[in-house]
């Protein structure tokens, strides 16, 4: 009975392992919905609470090449750090990424870096809603994983939003929890 039990963990384990690196060479597109909490710093933080985001992103991950690129639709509220009234700073945007992976059999670790354009606005009862495009960085790390018979994937980024000559610029780190296709 023990063998048998070792014997099927084993196979689980195996089949988890090798499908997953399968199915990544036969299908280089990927897309994945995924969100989590974003966390203000610098400047930004005084006037924001901690918030939330949402990102769907289209990702392309070549064979046997250890780069890859993919776009992210970005969502992200942050709620007024004042109890006065009910603000939020909002930033909707689109990021261009790439992505350096670290092949291992399991648990796949990489890094992120690209460039985008968001728009932020404050709404609420204190301020008429006024929005601005602005151009963006981030850079992360990450780590994907198998997922029931999917990818799943963590991952903690920095995003710097550049503000205008009236405005310093808003940056956050948005912790990210997320399922590929």
């Amino acid at each position: 009975m023990r063998k048998q039990l070792i014997v099927l963990l084993a196979g689980l384990v195996g089949a988890v392992t090798l499908g997953g690196q399968a199915e990544a060479q036969v299908r280089p597109w990927e897309i994945s919905i995924a969100g989590g909490p974003s966390f203000a710093t610098g400047d930004f933080s005084d006037v924001v609470d901690t918030g939330y985001h949402v990102q769907g992103s289209v990702g392309f991950d070549p064979p046997l090449l250890p780069i890859g690129l993919r776009a992210d639709l970005f969502w992200q509220e942050l709620p007024s750090a004042t109890d006065a009234n009910d603000d939020w700073a909002r930033q909707i945007g689109v990021h261009a990424n790439a992505i350096f992976e670290m092949p291992f059999a399991l648990i796949q670790p990489y890094g992120l870096a690209g460039i985008g354009i968001m728009n932020s606005s404050v709404t609420g009862d204190s301020v008429d809603e006024d929005s601005e495009a602005t151009v963006g960085f981030n850079a992360g790390v990450g780590v994907e994983f198998p997922f029931v018979g999917l990818g799943g994937f963590v991952e903690a980024r920095y995003l710097n939003i550049f503000g205008n000559e009236n405005a310093s610029d808003l940056r956050t780190i948005p912790v990210t929890v997320g399922i590929r296709f």
